[in-house]
């Protein structure tokens, strides 16, 4: 049997489509949007479609307006009625302000795609990590790690969406009157004007932040609960287990894909590699596994990953061969 929508909470999605929802409609609507599937693709719906019908700075099509004429309309008329006298019902005041809304941001969605798209730039960082940042209209600078790609607006409106996928560190503008937000994947991170690292590949469950200045909100999507992170914080949420954990960042290489300055004290050589596997996307075996347990203190700037293995072969009595690509580690430590 086809799943059908558990009857569409038209108030309820307005309210929350303009930010007005109090307390206890939060409860009702989250709680209504768990009741199906399919109702978490009408509230999907609705807000592509009141996200597209947005139009700033242009006099082709007011949203105020034209809500405003339908809103008087419907107040002049006590009861909206479909088909000829004969055949005609009425609907009741709900359905009065759904028809009314739809019919506002069905105007606005074919003025956008018709008359005047949207402005969007997508960036990915293929190869290797972005060293120059990615400029964005509000002067904030985005650093990309390879692979990773963001979305964003030639130019920003009240708030600042952008969407990420992968991994990037933002430096962004201080505007207390549009607040930053970074939507991905399974959660979405709210801020003023600070410095962090975001982690949120597609083939993860997880979205982990790394704050180095300012204060950020992990807040994950579809749900009421968030964390607020400042200097020396890291947030992750774990979508499959829904775990919202807040913690010290102790991890010193957490910008080190950026920085490109790696710094390992007495770390065991199963977390050097893990680093190096991440910073340069390469795949890298032991020959021994009790070679894991091996620890050592280096530090290496600005090197490539052939350059670091080198230096580990004279400093550490270590040796790397190479196969396809791949990196094997063997050798008995100094």
């Amino acid at each position: 049997m086809k799943e059908k929508a558990d009857g569409i909470a038209w108030g309820l999605i307005a309210k929350h489509l303009s930010n007005e929802l109090n307390d206890k409609e939060k409860v009702d609507f989250n709680g209504w949007k768990k009741q199906s599937g399919l109702n978490n693709i009408e509230i999907e719906k609705a807000e592509k479609i009141w996200d597209l019908s947005k139009n700033e700075n242009t006099d082709i099509f007011s949203i105020d307006n034209g809500w405003n004429k339908l809103h008087n309309r419907i107040h002049k008329k006590s009861n909206f009625t479909i088909g000829n006298k004969n055949s005609a019902f009425k609907l009741n005041p709900l359905l009065q302000i759904a028809a009314a809304i739809l019919i506002v941001l069905s105007i606005g969605l074919v003025i956008k795609y018709f008359v005047r798209p949207e402005k969007y730039i997508t960036i990915t960082a293929d190869n290797q990590s972005l060293q120059r940042p990615v400029i964005l209209s509000d002067g904030t600078k985005v650093y990309l790690n390879m692979g990773s790609t963001i979305v964003f607006p030639k130019e920003f409106g009240s708030i600042r969406n952008i969407t990420l996928s992968g991994e990037a560190f933002f430096n962004v503008t201080p505007n207390k009157h549009s607040p930053f937000v970074i939507k991905t994947t399974h959660a979405q991170i709210k801020v003023l004007g600070t410095s962090f690292n975001v982690i949120a590949n597609k083939e993860s469950d997880s979205i982990q932040v790394v704050v180095e200045t300012g204060r950020v909100e992990l807040t994950p999507n579809n749900d009421l609960r968030n964390i607020l992170l400042t200097k020396g914080n890291s947030g992750v949420y774990y979508a499959h287990s829904n775990k919202l954990i807040k913690s010290e960042n102790s991890d010193i290489n957490a910008f080190s894909w950026k920085t490109r300055s790696l710094t390992f004290k007495n770390a065991s050589l199963s977390y050097v590699i893990r680093i190096l596997q991440k910073q340069f996307a390469k795949t890298i075996h032991f020959e021994n596994d009790k070679l894991k347990d091996y620890h050592l203190t280096a530090e290496y700037i600005d090197l490539d990953i052939d350059s670091i293995f080198k230096a580990l072969n004279t400093s550490h009595c270590l040796k790397i061969k190479k196969i396809n690509n791949e990196y094997i580690i063997s050798g008995p430590g100094c």
